[in-house]
């Protein structure tokens, strides 16, 4: 059931969990939340442009989780995927979090109310791309969620077997910060990180239906973690 409140959209649905309630939420709070509890414990600049968070009943003051989008990444290359789109008409899911006392299918209840609440509120938006990283998984929330799947990608990372820290390629070839390049090359001659490559899924959803997308959708990849070491 939709319901409005003091001039606030809300989604309430009922549940085995009780009654649930989605509504938007501040970017601090958003970031809080990820940083917090999040796999990652990461937050980018590019993330917040859109924060709507689950609540338990309505008088709850605590939130239990956040769908988090933001521009993206790459701006222009909304143009990749479609003549129909302009850069204010595509963003992406950056991060997404539920706490496991709500149960693993209030994931898709909180992306179902998300799109209820965009559409609403941000009509300029027809898009929403998202990634899924391959160390979790394929994304199987997305198939649940009616994304489409348009192929994954391959990035090398680098692991520190003492810290467990993990290192992107690009600092270990960038020639414009040579003393960060030259140690992390040393660490890696000497054994101390261990390289793999991992695969990133990209999955697309169409708030407009009328959007065309140029990529070639595939279909959902059999479950399997991309991640392997080279």
């Amino acid at each position: 059931m939709i319901v409005i409140k003091d001039g606030q959209f809300l989604v309430k649905k009922q549940s085995q969990w009780g009654t649930l309630v989605f509504k938007e939420i501040d970017r601090e709070t958003a970031k809080k939340i990820i940083v917090n509890n999040h796999y990652s414990h990461k937050w980018n600049s590019a993330f917040g442009k859109v924060n709507i968070g689950v609540f338990k009943d309505l008088d709850e003051d605590i939130c239990l989780g956040v769908a988090s989008f933001g521009n993206m990444m790459n701006p222009r290359s909304f143009k990749s995927i479609s003549e129909d789109l302009n850069i204010d008409n595509i963003i992406e899911l950056n991060r997404l979090w539920v706490d496991d006392c709500l149960g693993k299918n209030t994931e898709t209840i909180l992306l179902s109310a998300c799109w209820t609440i965009i559409r609403n509120k941000y009509p300029n938006i027809k898009v929403v791309q998202s990634f899924a990283d391959g160390r979790l998984g394929c994304g199987t929330i997305y198939k649940a969620a009616s994304f489409k799947y348009y192929g994954y990608s391959e990035s090398l990372f680098y692991e520190n077997i003492k810290t467990k820290e993990v290192q992107h390629k690009v600092p270990m070839e960038n020639t414009l910060r040579p003393q960060g390049m030259i140690r992390l090359n040393a660490e890696y001659c000497s054994g101390i990180l261990k390289a793999f490559k991992v695969k990133t899924y990209r999955y697309i959803f169409l708030l407009d239906k009328r959007i065309n997308i140029k990529l070639k959708e595939k279909p959902y990849p059999a479950y399997d973690k991309g991640l392997i070491y080279i």
